[in-house]
């Protein structure tokens, strides 16, 4: 298995959401290795009882010292970042390519927004279709190349809570399709999964993830824990 690292400042929800499809799968591809949070958060309790190594550090990216020698200890193949503070130049050279990060949109639109930030902008501008973005994480804010988009309908009538559970479920299956297809050969020819009963994510990739594990029960074990 590939090692993988999670940086966090959050409630951990994207982590959760790896860790149960990583259990959920025969032969996973990557192993969670280490989180490392730079604040108390919920991904690095959520890690304490999984069992993964956690740390917590003070970072900036004028003082990053303490994560580099972390990350040259863990020696990630890759790293999901859901710092919420910029990622020094340093860092960013040293693991180009196997450093990325989730955006709740279709980047480069609404770049430099962030979590429901983000949610409420695009409602604001009228959009009645979405995305969520894999892009390699740079010293420059949401300006990284690329790696994977994938889009979804806004249903009217929706509150901004429900909408929000609709994107997050989106950018979950993002990265993990991403995660999937760095290591898995190409499951099928569907590039939809349900995001629940009447909404569909498309995806511009083709699928390597397994779309049967993401049931309405997997959904509530990634909320709760």
């Amino acid at each position: 298995m590939k090692r993988l690292v999670f940086l966090s400042s959050g409630g951990g929800g994207t982590f959760r959401c790896v860790y149960w499809y990583l259990k959920s799968i025969s032969n996973p591809p990557w192993e969670i290795v280490g989180v490392i949070a730079d604040r108390p958060c919920g991904t690095l309790e959520d890690a304490r009882k999984y069992g993964i190594l956690t740390h917590q550090i003070d970072y900036s990216a004028q003082q990053p010292q303490a994560l580099h020698a972390l990350l040259a200890t863990l020696q990630p193949d890759l790293i999901v970042s859901t710092f919420l503070k910029q990622i020094d130049a340093e860092t960013c050279i040293t693991f180009q390519n196997r450093l990325l990060n989730l955006h709740y949109s279709l980047l480069p639109e609404y770049k430099g927004f962030h979590g429901i930030n983000t949610l409420k902008a695009i409602c604001a501008d009228g959009k009645t279709e979405s995305g969520t973005t894999v892009h390699w994480v740079t010293a420059e804010v949401d300006t990284g190349g690329i790696i994977a988009q994938n889009h979804f309908p806004l249903p009217p009538n929706r509150s901004l809570e429900e909408l929000m559970e609709l994107v997050f479920r989106a950018a979950c299956l993002n990265l993990l399709n991403v995660l999937c297809s760095f290591q898995a050969a190409i499951a099928g020819t569907t590039k939809q999964v349900l995001l629940e009963a009447s909404v569909a994510v498309r995806f511009d990739q083709d699928l390597a993830l397994k779309p049967e594990v993401f049931t309405s029960a997997f959904w509530e074990q990634v909320k709760n824990g």
